[in-house]
Parts: structure tokens; sequence; C-alpha cells
């Protein structure tokens, strides 16, 4: 078995200069001769760069002999696609990575297969499948996460997110298995399908006011959450937007939403109370289906329209139905 087996995929080993490749050609270490670093080189790096035309400016300033060591890393100033590849391609121990004060600018270079930076964006893909990434502090400038921005980064612990943010696409944290928290600010519009889907071991959400929709899949199979707050201003909660977060026992639906999709809940098997402010006017089929422990939900007075199988599988002992109610 080779040591890479047995340490967990961040894990950084230290190692005498003059053993460095004696370590890194052995046999044992073949798996991890990246993670392995020479005694007494600086891991830990705060600078400020000017995103260039036709190069970076990050690797300059570092140092390309140095981008391998760091662990961790505080920028600051304009950055694009030249400083994308560099942080996926050179800097293979980054753990920590803060961009709270950076801006990101356009640039025509691919930093992975065909995409390239846009100002104020974070990229598609463009930390896809860096494992060893545990923090990020996301710019303050950004105003959109896109597509798979962080999809497969399966150690990502901590995402600090910035008011003014306005989306966060599809499948932007999909896979983040590790990722504990996700308190997103002031600012945010949409939520995309499967952004947060089977990010396991997340357990804070906070969902801004301003959201309107919260859409498919969006926090499928997340399984440590134990408590989800629906703001006033969502309103629609789409098909499987919450379906088998299997510790979540409490939700709270304020006034403004409309819908509850089907399957949103489906599979919450620990879920004891929901509270449904007024104004939801159609729960979909099967929306709390297989939520065993279930016993007690009140329905709004506005419900116009509740779907086949919603509460199949509950242990609703009574349900008081409102005079509106049209389609059951």
């Amino acid at each position: 078995m080779t040591l890479g087996a047995v340490l967990s995929t961040p894990t950084t080993v230290f190692v005498p200069q003059k053993l460095l490749s004696a370590y890194k050609e052995a046999n044992n270490w073949k798996d991890m001769t990246e993670r392995i670093l020479p005694i007494g080189v600086t891991t830990e790096c705060n600078v400020s760069v000017s995103a260039q035309e036709n190069t970076s400016n990050l690797a300059y300033k570092i140092g390309e002999d140095n981008l391998e060591y760091i662990m961790s890393l505080t920028l600051s100033g304009t950055i694009n696609s030249y400083d994308f590849i560099v942080l996926r391609n050179k800097m293979p121990n980054l753990h920590h990575l803060d961009m709270t004060n950076v801006s990101i600018v356009a640039n025509a270079a691919n930093y992975y297969e065909t995409y390239h930076t846009s100002n104020n964006t974070l990229g598609q893909c463009c930390f896809k499948d860096m494992k060893k990434l545990l923090t990020v502090k996301l710019p303050k400038t950004i105003k959109e996460i896109e597509m798979d921005a962080f999809i497969d980064c399966t150690n990502l612990e901590s995402v600090e997110f910035q008011e003014g943010i306005e989306t966060i696409g599809q499948g932007a944290f999909y896979e983040c298995y590790n990722l504990r928290s996700a308190e997103m600010k002031s600012g945010l519009v949409t939520i995309g399908r499967s952004a947060f889907n089977r990010c396991s071991r997340l357990k804070n959400v906070v969902i801004p006011e301003g959201v309107q929709t919260i859409v498919e899949y969006a926090f499928y199979g997340c399984s440590t959450i134990d408590y989800i707050d629906v703001p006033k201003g969502v309103k629609t909660i789409k098909e499987y937007a919450f379906s088998y977060c299997s510790n979540l026992k409490k939700v709270n639906i304020d006034a403004g939403c409309e819908y509850i999709g089907g399957y949103s809940f489906c599979g919450c098997s620990n879920l004891e109370k929901v509270v449904i402010a007024e104004g939801v006017k159609t729960i979909g089929g099967s929306a709390f289906a297989g939520c065993g422990k279930l016993t007690s939900v009140q329905l709004p007075t506005t419900l116009i329209s509740i779907g086949g199988s919603a509460f199949a599988g509950t242990n609703l002992l009574s349900l008081t139905l409102p005079s509106n109610l049209t389609t059951i």
C-alpha cells in the first residue's frame, strides 16, 4: 500500500531538503509526489497582482519555482484567465484561498477547456476538481458564480459568500461533500438547479430575502441539514429542491411562497414539523412523501390544490383541509 492511500487528499508531508528527491522517487510515495515539500519553504503568501493580457502576474509575483509550495494565498488587485491557469495547474498544494479584494476581469484565453474569464464573474468550472482546496473567500466584486464553478471540490469545507452576488449557477457546488456552511448574503436572486446537490455535510444554510425561486434539486441529498427557513421573498419551491435531506427536522415556509413543487421534500425521513404560512396555493404531488416522522401540518387557507400522494408515507394523524381547496 502506498502512503497516499493512507493519508487524506489534502495532507502535505515536509521532509529535509537533501532527502526530497529520495522521498519523491520512493515507490511507496509515488502517488503523492506533489504533496512532499522541503522543510522551511514559504507556504503562505499575500500578494497584490495586476491582470496581464498574455501572461500571469500571479506567477511572476510569487515566482514559478515557489508556486507548488503555496498552501495559503491571499490575493488583491485584478486577475484573469492566465491567473486561473496558474491557480488550477501550477499550485497543487493550495488549501486556502482569500479573494476578498480581487476583481476578475475578462480575457480571451481559456483557463479550462473552452472557458475564459468575464468581468465580475466566477467562471464555469474555474475550480473544478481542485480536491485539495479547503477554504475560499469569494471576491466582493463578483455578481455571478457560474455553472459547475466548484464541482467535485470534494474536500472544500468553507466558502465565504459576499453581498452582491446575484446568481449561483447550476451545479456550482455539486458534490462538494465536505462543505459545511452556505451562508448566502443579500443581493442573491437565483440559486441554480443542483447548486448544492449532494453536499452531504452541509449543515448551516442561510437563504436571503430576495431569492425568488429555489429550483430543482438545489439542495437534494444534503443529508446533514436539520433546519430550513424559506424567507418571504421566495415564491416558488420547485421539484426535488430539498428531497432526501434525511436529517432535516423542521421547515419554515414564510409568507409569500405560492408553490411547493412535487417531491420537493420527499424522503426527508426525520422531518417532524412544517410551518406553511398563508399564501401557498399549490402543494405538488409527493411533496412530503416518505416523511415518516411528520405528524402534524397546518395547511394555509389560501391553498387551492394538493397533488397526489403529497403526504404519502407520513404519520399524520389528522389533516384539516381549507375551504378554498378545489383540487386534491
